[in-house]
């Protein structure tokens, strides 16, 4: 009787002992150490205005390490601009800027709804820059002819164009932007500032020309330079493999 109370006890004693011990001996219980939760991250897709939203903010900020934050100068430029004078005579001006700049270009954002195409390689879209403003001092010299006396006139002009597009379309890549396939530039209502011209009565004919070679300025700023920043913020996600 007595061993058998023994033997009671004794399987009491090892039925009290800790159980995580004993669970890990029979495997009846967890290990102490468990391996931690697998972290699971939701996947988004991104619309197409995201990925142009991201490309301009980006495409900014390159605008912004080039310097251009404030202002970007403009080379100095000279043209021949022809015209006409008296009753359909032939005839030409010299036009020359120097010192200038422009001012606006950090304005960069998408404009309107971007789209894919079906199969979601490509992404179609518009960049616009408004209010961009070219500065600078100009002279234009005229020959003369006919009636119309020779001049040779400085000071400062201001263009500027209210907005100023970029058409696009860029290859993706499961999302990621890889190239730029098509970009075309267009620019919408434009005005002009030009000093000196006071009781000139030929001002007409030269605000024209200086108008007009001013707001090839803008547009090639925007077909160059700004190309140039957008390519490389889309060079910059395809090389991190990010959409964003």
């Amino acid at each position: 009787m007595m061993r058998g109370i023994t033997f009671l006890l004794g399987a009491a004693s090892l039925c009290l002992a800790r159980p995580d011990n004993l669970g890990d001996s029979l495997g009846l219980f967890p290990a102490e150490e468990s391996s931690p939760a697998l972290s699971v991250r939701a996947e988004t897709t991104p619309t197409a205005n995201q990925i142009l939203d991201a490309i301009a903010r980006r495409a900014v900020g390159n605008i912004r390490e080039a310097g251009w934050g404030s202002s970007k100068n403009v080379q100095d430029g000279y043209s021949t601009i022809p015209f006409s004078v008296d009753a359909g005579v032939p005839s030409s001006e010299q036009f020359s800027i120097t010192g200038g700049y422009i001012k606006g270009l950090t304005s960069l954002r998408r404009s309107k709804t971007a789209s894919f195409s079906k199969d979601k390689s490509k992404l179609s879209g518009t960049l616009v820059a408004e209010n961009v403003c070219a500065t600078a001092d100009y002279t234009v010299k005229f020959n003369g002819v006919g009636e119309a006396p020779a001049q040779n006139i400085k000071g400062k002009v201001t263009e500027c164009v209210d907005k100023i597009f970029a058409d696009l379309v860029v290859a993706l890549d499961n999302y990621v932007p890889q190239n730029i396939l098509s970009y075309i530039v267009r620019s919408g209502h434009d005005s002009v500032s030009v000093s000196n011209m006071g009781g000139n009565a030929m001002a007409k004919v030269h605000e024209a020309g200086i108008r007009k070679s001013l707001r090839q300025h803008i547009e090639k700023t925007m077909e160059t330079n700004i190309k140039v920043k957008v390519n490389q913020a889309i060079q910059d996600m395809k090389a991190e493999g990010t959409w964003q």
